[in-house]
């Protein structure tokens, strides 16, 4: 899923070297990124290959279900398998003292 908010205290010159930022992070290639991989910590933090995780709604009826009831043009793409993205994960909150 997907969520898309505005918080109005984000400057837009902010928000958009931001994003630069993560277009040219996914723009490496497959070896750099994996650099980053935590699988000691469950992908819970830095990154997360693709094919990596099954989306919870491939193995949860509840989830199927839900999805079924969605009105025609809202349900998602169907699941095929595992999810052929690469994601980020980042510590939220203040920084660890011995971090490295």
């Amino acid at each position: 899923g997907m969520v898309i908010l505005r918080d109005s205290r984000v400057k837009t010159a902010d928000h958009e070297a931001f994003l630069d930022m993560l277009e040219l992070y996914f723009d490496q290639d497959d070896a750099a990124k994996k650099l980053d991989e935590r699988p000691d910590l469950h992908y819970q933090v830095g990154t997360t290959p693709e094919l990596t995780e099954v989306p919870v709604c491939k193995t949860s009826p509840d989830c199927a279900r839900l999805i079924q009831e969605l009105p025609p043009g809202n349900e998602p793409a169907p699941i095929a398998g595992a999810d052929p993205k690469w994601r980020f994960f980042w510590r939220i909150g203040d920084r660890p003292t011995g971090s490295q």
